[in-house]
């Protein structure tokens, strides 16, 4: 369930500047952006977005580019601050960039050392991605946009539009649910999955060999069992149609494997119990 996400090549294109009549003859020349990407998808999770945002800005070795402003929005649903300075690396030196917050907004200040780099240099910026949104439905983020202002009062507002990939339809939807227990220990408490609940939402079956994975903290429990399965899909009392097996990883994590399909609309719990050597915690019954 994890969509790809980091830094890649840009489909961002900073254009040339235009620069006011009194500078007339100055060029900006283009940019080459880095950037990072979210991943989001629509509630029926038929489309994927590939949101982007700028993480790294080449800047050319210019003097109109001396105490230019780089303005920065995202939607802060994609995309966190990393609350660190915004970094400016050119020949042998790097340097920390004036930088100024605010919701959904990062200014960096190129500082005047800029102007006698030889070959320009490289701005990063405090930014990245909070990882694949995948069942948050929430479908294309609000597009980000960077903002260039100079000294010679020239502005420009390239614009990221998310692209769209649409996905085949799923054979099948599991839908995980949770109930927690505490056990009660020394020095606190310590919570762990006491009933977990499948249900398929279809369209297809959800089929043999699907897996659940737990895992706790070994030094706190020292064994788990499977106390009961409950699914109303199976007539049979004696037919269960989760078993536990423990994880060939080792101690501290065991998996639910479902041993015949999950029709859609069907759903099946388990009810784990856990055992510490200071008290034994039970799943409700």
């Amino acid at each position: 369930m994890i969509a790809t996400s980091g830094a890649v090549a840009s489909a961002w294109v900073v254009a040339s500047l235009e620069t006011s009549p009194a500078q007339a003859g100055t060029v900006v020349p283009p940019f080459d952006v880095a950037v990072t990407t979210t991943s989001t998808f629509d509630t029926a999770h038929r489309i994927r977005y590939e949101n982007t945002a700028p993480i790294v800005v080449t800047v050319p070795a210019i003097a109109a580019l001396a105490g230019a402003s780089f303005t920065l929005t995202f939607d802060e649903r994609g995309f966190s601050d990393t609350l660190d300075d915004a970094m400016l690396s050119f020949g042998k030196s790097t340097i920390a960039c004036p930088t100024r917050r605010q919701a959904g907004s990062v200014t960096v200040t190129l500082p005047q050392e800029i102007s006698d780099a030889e070959r320009g240099g490289a701005l990063a910026l405090p930014l990245a991605s909070v990882g694949p949104l995948m069942n948050d439905g929430i479908g294309a983020l609000r597009p980000s946009a960077m903002l260039i202002e100079t000294s010679t009062g020239t502005t420009r507002t390239p614009v990221d539009r998310p692209a769209s990939v649409e996905l085949p339809a799923p054979a099948f939807r599991p839908i995980l649910s949770v109930g927690w227990t505490s056990i009660r220990l020394t020095d606190g408490e310590y919570d762990l999955p006491s009933v977990i609940t499948v249900l398929n939402e279809g369209p297809g079956a959800l089929p043999v060999g699907a897996l659940i994975a737990v895992s706790y903290d070994p030094e706190i429990v020292r064994a788990c069992s499977l106390s009961r399965v409950v699914d109303p899909s199976v007539p049979s009392q004696g037919q269960t149609a989760l078993d536990l097996e423990l994880d060939s990883s080792g101690p501290g994590s065991l998996s639910l494997r479902l041993i015949h399909d999950l029709l859609p609309g069907h759903s099946v719990s388990a009810e784990l119990t856990f055992a510490t050597d200071l008290v034994q915690g039970h799943a409700p019954q």
